[in-house]
């Protein structure tokens, strides 16, 4: 080999190494997914966090606050915490349809309340409801709408 074309070996070189680190660099920077539900299969997932409240209540006229509405148990159940603004300790239980696009909420008891009703997902981060609140002094219906 003579020298003209050692020289020109080795002053390659640094020039691939500048593309293999810029390569590596532009590599690193690619965008995170920020949507952790992405391929999900179970239908919670798009409904678990905290959510803004909008209430509207024949007893107690309008009122706003959150609610966390978490995972339970098999996969269609969720728990809304703070329902009826009863408090983040009192946890009311809710079923998801199979199709993601409808809530029920059982007869039960919650704090002395007996609460039953349904939620109807209207977009893709609002919930709208129906339900009836009885604290032993008669029913209270209610709609509420949640956002995130």
């Amino acid at each position: 080999m003579n020298r003209q074309m050692i020289r020109k070996n080795l002053s390659f070189r640094p020039a691939l190494w500048l593309i293999l680190i810029l390569a590596a660099a532009l590599q690193s920077c690619q965008p995170e997914d920020n949507n952790p539900d992405n391929g999900s299969t179970d239908n919670r997932d798009k409904f678990t966090g905290t959510w803004h409240v909008s209430e509207n209540s024949q007893v107690y006229g309008t009122s706003a606050y959150d609610i966390n509405l978490l995972k339970k148990g098999s996969d269609t159940l969720m728990t809304i915490e703070n329902f009826y603004n009863l408090n983040f300790s009192n946890k009311v239980t809710v079923s998801l349809n199979g199709s993601g696009t409808a809530f029920n909420i059982p007869v039960q008891v919650v704090s002395g309340h007996t609460i039953s009703g349904s939620g109807q997902v209207t977009g893709s981060s609002s919930i709208h409801w129906n339900y009836t609140v009885n604290d032993g002094g008669g029913d209270d219906i209610v709609t509420a709408n949640y956002s995130k």
